[in-house]
């Protein structure tokens, strides 16, 4: 028990007062959702004292650590204090692990409070680790009775596995799900018999499985039995033929001694694939990629023999990341017999250039001939007619026209009968956002419409010290219109890829900002040689649409400019009393009040009668208002000249 203080408050310094309220009234919050931890504690009053999280907490155990060798603050408990905060971060993060990992227990609280005095935590981590144990060890049994759960990431098996269990009341849940299912490969299947089957075997799973038993299970049985009622996979998959293995065995690619990477990447996995690549073949890398992320990958493998694999950005994992994968891929080195193609792509070192049982392919430059072939390869299998209709990228100056020119092409497809989505692209892009969008679109319109897509990216101006901000925004553009345009997958981190309905004949539309107004370089590229360089996607697949030099217009827009002119040229009195702006509607409101004595009412209803008869047109509207104590209408809006004698009797009437 950490001991209490018994020195007079009259003497504590301000960290001692403070650490008596934390331990007194103090509370660990530990955020599962959030994944953070933080004390929440009061005064003696029991006023709420801001919380400690974050640098907060860590600034107070740092001042905590620097005087628990005092002596005035022997005796406080301060080194148990320090180890207790240390016991709540091991046991959150084997919770969130749990949590991440569908443990029931771990769903249903984001919160959970212990007081800070607790000590029983310091017991529990060891039951979390091996709580933990025995969840991945019943995992992995499931896995391997129903091994299409290996083709899911755990965030996105729950979310299947929420999903089913509203699909039976819910519609919107049976659209996700199938959306989140399909398409299928070219079998004559669509999604109406995917979603028939799914609702057919959700509603078998209903009165087959026990209360007792585990979500993974069931989710497994569902999986397979579409499977089975299918005859293929609840994936995308390209026919058999075309998933020959060309470069089998173990590879490694480097490309970070290329000036061009993006671009020799994207020609690199057409060379490797020779056709378009699915989605669960191919893990793009960085920072935030788990060990357990690579692991499921890797089982993948194992139940997908004679395919293809490629792990991208290999060096963008974190070193224990590398380690995990290094050692998963020397496990399976001598198992491959030759029935697998794996290609790491890095674009800078990483831990693989130590392992010399695989193959090393070092890439020095960049071959430009056979580029527009690859080009023309490419554009003719994703834009293939059926599942996209067409991708066009919209580039000029700064006041071009550009985004005239977007809406323009956004409108016609609209007459034409498609719906619409248009998505903002900022310095705060997230991938996972815009994918939460276009599957809230899909749903609305529903999962079989025809749709176009607009993407507008707008950006602020980036200074040269802020080039790697650019750059890193730019490769992330990259790596999610490789997967919504080659994939056909949008990876959610939360978990519910989002997969682009086939046979929807989906139009793509993107407005890319002037490079020379948004980016400050040294030598400056233009901006179709930055999309080359930046977003190779995009200029292997779509065509480019320059805007229009004649703008359409209709009268209004003509009026308004024709007004904006004659501004300019100081005429504007012409043009509005002779008439060449067209018809115009004047209202004349009067200030009849007590002011307005001593002639000037009758000086205001002259001007008024020079302004009716000298500068009206025939077809110009004019009504009249007077005003006092309150606002009266003397003449209604009508036509001129025919209320020409209403306007000059209410004129007369006013004294």
């Amino acid at each position: 028990m950490i001991s209490k203080f018994t020195v007079s408050p009259h003497v504590l310094t301000a960290w001692q007062s403070q650490y008596q309220e934390v331990l007194e009234w103090g509370n660990f919050e530990l955020n599962l959702a959030a994944k953070s931890l933080c004390i929440s504690y009061q005064d003696e009053q029991g006023s709420s004292k801001p919380k400690l999280s974050g640098d907060t907490l860590v600034d107070f155990e740092h001042r905590l650590g620097f005087v628990q060798l005092d002596e005035k603050a022997m005796g406080l408990g301060i080194s148990q204090f320090l180890e207790s905060i240390l016991a709540r971060r091991k046991a959150l993060d084997l919770m969130c692990e749990l949590r991440s990992l569908g443990h029931p227990e771990y769903q249903w609280s984001d919160v959970l409070l212990l007081k800070v005095g607790d000590h029983t935590i310091t017991v529990s981590v060891t039951s979390l680790g091996t709580k933990l144990a025995k969840w991945k060890q019943r995992l992995h049994e499931v896995s391997q009775d129903f091994p299409l759960l290996r083709f899911y990431s755990a965030a996105e098996t729950q979310v299947l596995n929420t999903l089913l269990k509203e699909v039976l009341t819910s519609l919107r849940a049976l659209a996700e799900l199938t959306l989140l299912l399909g398409p299928m490969h070219a079998s004559g299947q669509r999604l109406s018999a995917l979603s028939d089957v799914i609702h057919r075997v959700a509603c078998t799973n209903a009165f087959q499985q026990d209360a007792g038993e585990a979500w993974p299970i069931i989710l497994g049985r569902f999986l397979t039995n579409v499977h089975e009622e299918l005859g293929c996979p609840p994936l995308i998959l390209r026919p058999p033929s075309a998933s020959a293995v060309s470069w089998p065995g173990l590879h490694l690619h480097d490309l970070h001694a290329v000036e061009s990477s993006a671009e020799l990447m994207l020609r690199l996995l057409m060379s490797i694939y020779k056709r378009l690549p699915e989605a669960f073949e191919v893990l793009w890398c960085d920072k935030q990629t788990t060990t357990r992320t690579i692991a499921t990958y890797v089982e993948r493998m194992r139940e997908n023999t004679g395919r293809c694999f490629s792990i991208v950005h290999v060096n963008e994992l974190t070193p224990t990341a590398q380690q995990s994968l290094l050692r998963l891929l020397l496990a399976r080195r001598d198992a491959e017999h030759l029935e697998q193609s794996l290609h790491c792509i890095q674009m800078g070192p990483s831990i693989l250039h130590a392992a010399a049982w695989i193959r090393h392919h070092k890439e020095t430059q960049l071959q430009r001939q056979g580029r527009n072939q690859e080009q023309a390869w490419l554009q003719e299998r994703v834009v293939d007619g059926e599942n996209l209709s067409s991708v066009s990228f919209l580039v000029g100056d700064s006041g071009s026209g550009k985004t005239h020119q977007s809406r323009k092409m956004l409108k016609a497809w609209m007459e034409a009968g498609k719906a619409s989505c248009v998505v903002s692209i900022t310095e705060a892009f997230s991938p996972g956002a815009v994918a939460t969008q276009l599957r809230s679109a899909v749903l609305e319109h529903g999962i079989a419409s025809q749709m176009a897509v607009c993407f507008h990216i707008n950006l602020g101006r980036f200074r040269l010290s802020e080039r790697p901000q650019w750059d890193a925004l730019m490769a992330a553009i990259n790596r999610f219109l490789f997967g919504l345009l080659v994939l056909r997958s949008v990876d959610d981190p939360a978990g519910s890829r989002f997969n682009v309905p086939p046979a929807c004949q989906w139009d793509v539309l993107v407005e890319i900002p002037h490079r020379a107004g948004h980016l400050e370089e040294e030598a400056p590229l233009s901006t179709e040689e930055g999309v080359l360089l930046e977003l190779p996607v995009l200029h292997y697949v779509g065509r480019k649409v320059e805007p229009t030099a004649d703008f359409d217009v209709d009268d209004k827009v003509r009026l308004v400019c024709k007004y904006l002119k004659a501004d300019r040229e100081q005429t504007i009195d012409q043009l509005y009393t002779q008439g060449g702006g067209g018809p115009k509607d004047v209202i004349i409101l009067l200030d009849a009040s007590s002011s307005m004595g001593e002639g000037w009412l009758e000086a205001c209803k002259v001007c008024v009668r020079e302004l009716l008869n000298d500068h009206l047109q025939p077809g110009d509207t004019a009504s009249l208002l007077v005003f006092n104590d309150q606002v009266q209408e003397f003449v209604e809006p009508q036509i001129w000249p025919e209320n020409r004698e209403a306007l000059n009797a209410a004129l007369g009437q006013l004294r």
